[in-house]
């Protein structure tokens, strides 16, 4: 696949590194090398997540060689950032989630570790046997905690049915009126990984008291890194159960997420990990549907 591109302008000009890993992706596209310009162009998205042209980078290549789910993710990511094109729209729109499809199978232990952001395993074997003391007072702060999603979120981690346990004080009309299910989809996403993983509560402690924990066991490590990973991780879950990056994103945005986590959940969005999960949890777009 030759693209005429050595001419493009630059596009990342106040991020030199950013456009140096863009226009290395651009040779490897020129080349033919796509699995290398696809890893390319999400560093890219890490680097710069409200620039249109990664997306568009990784949708050409993708529809290129049918890989419609890839595909589909990064339409998603345009209209989360920019425009679609005619044809770009109509990808888009066709293959939206409009149900709660049919989980396959639940998430693998080593499917997980696909998920999780990488953090500080000393730090969370001191910590995470510290729920009880320092998680924060409220731990239903996740909003529209629908029980029919939530069960049906929860099979996707391989944890057993629990939703009316978890979303018991929650008014599914309620709930409805306020969220489409794809938001309710992204809420149940992130309760379902807080089942699976219960210390990504201290995402939201004290930092004060975690280091102060930390120092009393006598174990070195970064609070506010390890906590940022837990937060992450907590987010892909929630992508990943939604369906839809677009409406992650859109989320995260009036939750007035840090720019680094936006960054992040943006290039998970579109990385091979996210496209593999969705295909075997089932919930990858299909051209049969």
């Amino acid at each position: 696949m030759k693209i005429a591109e050595a001419t493009v302008a630059p596009l990342y000009a106040g991020h030199l590194d950013v456009q140096g890993i863009f226009d290395a992706a651009l040779q490897h596209e020129a080349d033919g090398d796509l699995d290398a310009a696809v890893r390319g162009y999400v560093e890219v998205v890490r680097g710069a997540h409200e620039q249109t042209e990664p997306y568009q980078r990784l949708l050409r290549i993708h529809l290129h060689r049918r890989e419609i789910d890839a595909a589909w993710c990064a339409a998603s990511m345009i209209a989360a950032v920019g425009t679609l094109e005619d044809a770009q729209a109509e990808l888009y729109e066709d293959y939206r989630p409009r149900r709660l499809p049919r989980i396959g199978r639940g998430m693998s232990v080593q499917e997980w570790q696909l998920l999780r952001a990488p953090c500080d395993e000393a730090v969370s074997a001191v910590l995470a046997q510290q729920i009880v003391r320092f998680a924060p007072r409220s731990l239903t702060s996740i909003p529209a905690l629908d029980p029919e999603v939530v069960e049906w979120a929860v099979t996707a981690f391989s944890l057993a049915p629990q939703g009316k346990a978890i979303a018991g004080g929650t008014s599914l009309d309620e709930a409805a009126s306020y969220f489409t299910l794809r938001e309710r989809r992204f809420a149940a996403g992130r309760e379902a990984a807080r089942l699976r993983v219960p210390h990504l509560v201290l995402a939201e402690s004290s930092v004060a008291s975690l280091e102060e924990a930390l120092r009393e066991a006598t174990v070195a490590g970064d609070v506010r890194a390890w906590q940022a990973a837990l937060l992450s991780t907590e987010m892909r879950a929630g992508l990943l159960v939604c369906g839809e990056p677009r409406v992650a994103r859109d989320l995260l945005v009036a939750q007035s997420t840090s720019e680094d986590l936006l960054a992040d959940i943006a290039a998970f969005s579109v990385s091979p990990v996210h496209h593999h999960l969705r295909a075997q949890l089932g919930l990858a777009v299909d051209m049969a549907e």
